[in-house]
């Protein structure tokens, strides 16, 4: 049984309220949870993946950067390493360890991977042009995105 997110964010207000946590944050929500949510309680953080590679907060269809935004939520941005691409360490789908979710996941594929690896070089280049990392060039980026994403690498 699922519960539903109203319940959830009540269970979580009295924790607050309780002195028991400082804050109320959701992780990896659709806009639409994150309003209902917001209805009940105000939520104070939204947790999702952001970064050169993942962009789908901004996606109008997704539409959860704008939600945030208009409710005064911040952005805590995870994997802004591009879950291993900027670090250098990935050069193809085979450097994944067994286990690791990401030789499952499409964005990973044999198929996909050049297409990432195509972004790493650009990256790349305009780091080398800034004189930074691709790291550190991630995160400035992030950083350029408002007051309101705060990037956890």
């Amino acid at each position: 049984m699922k519960t539903p997110i109203e319940e959830t964010v009540k269970a979580m207000a009295e924790l607050k309220r309780e002195g028991k946590i400082g804050a109320i944050g959701l992780s990896e929500v659709s806009a639409a949870t994150i309003r209902r949510a917001h209805k009940v309680v105000p939520i104070q953080v939204v947790q999702v993946e952001y970064s050169p590679f993942a962009l789908d907060i901004e996606h109008k269809e997704i539409d959860v950067l704008r939600t945030c935004r208009e409710l005064g939520i911040a952005i805590i941005a995870y994997s802004p390493l591009g879950r291993g691409f900027l670090t250098g360490q990935l050069k193809s789908p085979d450097d994944f360890a067994e286990g690791d979710f990401r030789k499952f996941a499409p964005k990973y594929s044999k198929e996909n991977f050049p297409k990432n690896l195509e972004l790493v070089r650009k990256i790349e280049a305009l780091a080398k042009h800034k004189g930074c990392t691709p790291g550190q060039l991630s995160l400035a980026w992030l950083l350029a995105q408002g007051e309101d994403v705060i990037p956890i690498p």
